[in-house]
């Protein structure tokens, strides 16, 4: 059993302790849920911290309450000097221009997603998706939002190159069209001279 206990001393019309009252509660069952959330929320930064990609959440006013392990990594920030911060604070300048009226629109409670560029305090230059998920307290009002982001640098890369190579295509084809549009003159040329 864990019981929390509060005295309370009793005095005399001296101002000397008389009597000394002890009242115990049974804390028992706050204290088991108190470690179920513990365990809960252990759980939950694990797999946070396995997912690939970077997760945030943030409070009403806009400020980091969370960010899983990748997301440190990505800024080059430890979470302890992300927390407390706003995405504005943290992200690279260019990136901010893009991304703030996406989280105006994700603090008032609508679900929101955007890609841009992204460039890495680590060099490395992405294009990544943002999805910006409205959290709802229990009053169902939105009270911060989640951010996943995922990197779609390669999906980009792959969409450019098919276009390049379709126009590749293209230029192909009209160039084999031009070669016989003039072929069959210099055809019948060839044969009217021969």
């Amino acid at each position: 059993i864990s019981l929390h206990t509060r005295k309370v001393v009793i005095r005399d019309e001296n101002g000397d302790p008389k009597l000394l009252i002890g009242i115990s509660e049974n804390i028992t069952q706050i204290k088991a849920r108190e470690k179920q959330r513990i365990e809960q929320e252990i759980q939950l930064i694990l797999i946070t911290d396995s997912i690939p990609g970077p997760i945030a959440r943030t409070d009403r006013d806009g400020r980091y309450v969370f960010v899983n392990k990748i997301y440190e990594d990505w800024y080059g920030i430890p979470r302890e000097k992300i927390i407390g911060k706003k995405p504005t604070d943290i992200f690279p300048s260019g990136f901010t221009s893009i991304a703030k009226p996406y989280i105006q629109r994700a603090i008032s409670g609508e679900k929101v997603s955007f890609e841009g560029p992204m460039d890495l305090y680590d060099g490395r230059n992405l294009f990544i998706h943002v999805t910006l998920i409205p959290y709802i307290n229990h009053d169902g009002q939105p009270d911060g939002f989640l951010t996943v982001v995922h990197d779609i640098t390669a999906i980009k890369a792959a969409e450019a190159k098919l276009v390049h190579n379709s126009k590749l295509a293209s230029l192909g084809e009209m160039s084999a069209g031009i070669a016989h549009e003039i072929n069959n003159p210099l055809a019948i040329i060839s044969g009217s001279i021969g």
